[in-house]
């Protein structure tokens, strides 16, 4: 599939994932809850989908993904190390550029998705998860029969 121009010239764009995600039919949400923006690439093989997440510095167990009613949801937390204000009297932060707290993204898959067989890896801060595709139904030849319809 080619894809317009436009994703090419404006590909650093926060938001341009999701128009492509949305121009390729599906849809992409975050809610008001996230305090920081994960950025996800989505490559389309043959026989399958590959959605990646740039997430590192969490946990696996702190990576929750779930699928309900057509929508894949991943969510998760990046905690913060240390704060000055824990207590600790001879830790100051002098500045904080590091992003913390919750993300949250969801993609409402299209119909040519295999929900069944849905699995993620994390490796390196990269989080991978492979969504198959369904397999394409393919047109059944139908013969007339020599044998009349009705006849008793």
């Amino acid at each position: 599939m080619l894809f317009p121009n436009y994703y090419l010239v404006r590909k650093n764009q926060v938001n341009d994932f999701n128009t492509l995600w949305e121009h390729l039919g599906f849809q992409t949400q975050t809610t008001p809850e996230e305090t920081f923006n994960v950025r996800a690439d989505l490559i389309e093989e043959k026989e399958r989908f590959v959605l990646s997440m740039e997430i590192p510095g969490i946990k696996e167990e702190d990576i929750n993904l779930e699928y309900k009613d057509g929508v894949l949801t991943i969510s998760g937390e990046r905690k913060l190390m240390k704060k000055a204000d824990e207590g600790e009297q001879d830790v100051r932060t002098h500045f904080q550029e590091l992003n913390y707290g919750k993300f949250k993204r969801s993609f409402r898959l299209g119909d040519s998705i295999s929900d069944e067989n849905i699995t993620a890896t994390l490796e390196q801060g990269l989080l991978a998860i492979n969504i198959p595709k369904r397999a394409e139904k393919k047109s059944k030849i139908i013969t007339i029969s020599k044998d009349k319809v009705g006849a008793h």
